[in-house]
């Protein structure tokens, strides 16, 4: 928590190539310290997809730290659509009924953060520097996933729904969409 108060601290824990090796646990702390110099919840995603960074995290374990995500109205398109990129949460809304995407349902529709503010806690120069970084990883990531194929995920003859990340079990399959 606190030994990451500064922007410059925590840059540099969570810009460091170790970041994807902590253990889930402290990853987690971090990301619920409510003085987390961040200029807003996006970054939290950011970090998430940073400590998954080698795809190696179970579906339960990004779940658990999703919650860390303090959902809003003015937010909550944006974590619905990281949702939407990982075939967690259809277009209506609808989650799949999977066992490891226990939550996602009240992550999404911010029941998971009731009471908890989004931070915004940079200001100045710190807080211009936080929302250029912002852009620049959103565009690294838009670029990446167009890169990306994407897939149908089907659970017998019904589709789950698609994305780029799945954790497959018996009678699952998937197909890959035509780009």
């Amino acid at each position: 928590g606190e030994m990451l108060g500064s922007r410059e601290q925590f840059r540099a824990v969570t810009r460091d190539p170790r970041w994807r090796s902590l253990p889930i646990d402290f990853v987690e702390h971090t990301l619920r310290y409510d003085g987390m110099p961040i200029s807003s919840e996006s970054e939290v995603l950011n970090l998430i997809e940073r400590w998954n960074a080698n795809a190696d995290k179970t579906t339960q374990e990004l779940v658990r730290l999703l919650r860390c995500f303090r959902v809003v109205e003015e937010n909550k398109p944006v974590i619905q659509a990281w949702m939407r990129s990982q075939g967690w949460l259809s277009m209506n809304g609808a989650v799949p009924n999977l066992p490891q995407l226990k939550g996602v349902r009240e992550i999404a529709n911010g029941s998971a953060s009731r009471g908890k503010k989004p931070r915004n806690n940079l200001a100045g120069s710190q807080l211009a520097e936080a929302q250029r970084t912002l852009i620049r990883d959103k565009e690294d990531t838009r670029i990446s996933e167009e890169e990306e194929a994407t897939f149908v995920h089907y659970m017998g003859a019904s589709v789950a729904g698609t994305g780029h990340s799945f954790e497959l079990g018996s009678q699952q399959r998937l197909v890959q969409m035509d780009a």
